[in-house]
């Protein structure tokens, strides 16, 4: 990833999948943490990032913690730094 790539794709693949194997539709996760369905949507979409009030919002609907949540951005990072040969900052 370069240093101009945001992380909104990596929160649109992990709240995506989160909400998937919490078995929940978008509208059920809108209602867990006061957003809209249409919210949900783009962020999953990779169109929109959420505030860290939010991330943490989202993160108690969705079972985990807000630092669990942030952990698993960054472990996603590194993943994709690494797959394209990129340094990784330590």
């Amino acid at each position: 990833m370069s240093e101009t790539t945001t992380i909104k794709p990596i929160i649109a693949k992990i709240i995506k999948g989160l909400r998937l194997k919490n078995k929940m539709n978008q509208e059920d996760l809108a209602a867990a943490c006061g957003a809209d369905r249409t919210y949900i949507s783009l962020i999953e979409r990779g169109k929109m990032e959420p505030s860290l009030t939010k991330i943490f919002d989202l993160s108690k609907a969705l079972g985990i913690t807000g630092s669990q949540f942030v952990r698993m951005i960054e472990l996603e990072e590194m993943r994709l730094k690494e797959l394209s040969g990129e340094d990784i900052e330590k």
